[in-house]
């Protein structure tokens, strides 16, 4: 007599959900708009004390340590602007201002300008290789 295998009790555990990559970084030409020292506030409410900020046409970057690369990539946070719902930052020394609003794909970032120079900080001479360019928020 031959023995039949039995048919699998196990339950069939349903696929495991893929948590959505985070965007790419691409490496920008130029910058938009810089703020150093500033205090940062990312949209999912982490705050760092001190920061280097850079606004593209392809993102905000943001910096809170020097990374190994000198292109800057990865930075300590990313995201896409949306350009349409932001509102060109004022410039220049007489338009110090606090909480800039970003609007980036993750939510909004707040961006306070610090009335320090930074010194003694490892950022305050560092800059990505890219950002020795200046170019017009449009």
């Amino acid at each position: 007599m031959t023995r039949m295998p039995r048919p699998s009790r196990a339950k069939s555990r349903p696929a495991a959900r893929r948590e959505a990559a985070p965007p790419a970084v691409p490496t920008p030409a130029a910058y938009r708009a810089a703020w150093w020292p500033a205090q940062i506030v990312l949209p999912d409410g982490t705050t760092h004390r001190i920061a280097k900020v850079f606004a593209t046409a392809d993102g905000l970057y943001v910096y809170a340590t020097v990374p190994p690369d000198p292109a800057g990539i990865p930075p300590t946070w990313y995201a896409p602007i949306d350009f349409d719902k932001t509102a060109p930052p004022r410039s220049g020394y007489a338009a110090r201002q606090k909480n800039i609003r970003i609007t980036t794909q993750a939510g909004d970032v707040v961006i306070s300008p610090l009335p320090n120079c930074g010194c003694g900080q490892p950022l305050k001479l560092w800059r990505p290789s890219w950002a020795h360019r200046n170019e017009a928020w449009s």
